[in-house]
């Protein structure tokens, strides 16, 4: 299945905001122990800005699309698309091809998101004239047992 390019188009704040919109893109393969937390991350971005949140499903064997559908059950502006596996690289594509918002972050299906990560990297943009990219730090996931 190929897919035509997309234009994607800047699109104004939603009204009351003072930032302008992101798109949350997730390619998901399999991730289903890990979405409780992923999605409570994403759920808890704080900040003035408006947000879409962008699943891709690709063609996971261990039921992360219902698990996905269940944990965004009632959010405002989500969309869960599935399709076959095509790996990761297509996955994310298609993520991208769907988003409408300027800005785009991409969200892997194990990262748990600190509240502010997103506002942060939003400052950080905007502090620096012309910046059209903005990453943070990563450490390594940890569970109870470690």
């Amino acid at each position: 299945m190929t897919h035509e390019p997309v234009t994607i188009a800047s699109h104004p704040a939603a009204s009351g905001t003072a930032e302008p919109g992101v798109s949350f893109v997730m390619p998901v393969y399999n991730k289903r122990p890990f979405l409780p937390l992923v999605v409570a991350g994403l759920k808890a971005q704080c900040g003035e800005f408006a947000r879409e949140f962008v699943f891709v499903d690709d063609g996971s064997t261990d039921g992360s699309g219902a698990a996905l559908r269940e944990l965004t059950a009632g959010w405002a502006d989500v969309r869960i698309i599935e399709q076959p596996n095509r790996g990761p690289s297509v996955a994310t594509n298609r993520g991208i091809e769907a988003a409408r918002y300027p800005y785009v972050k991409l969200v892997d299906g194990d990262d748990v998101l600190l509240p502010w990560a997103t506002a942060r990297l939003l400052q950080a943009i905007r502090a620096h004239d012309g910046a059209v990219f903005a990453y943070g730090r990563a450490e390594p996931y940890r569970t109870a047992q470690d």
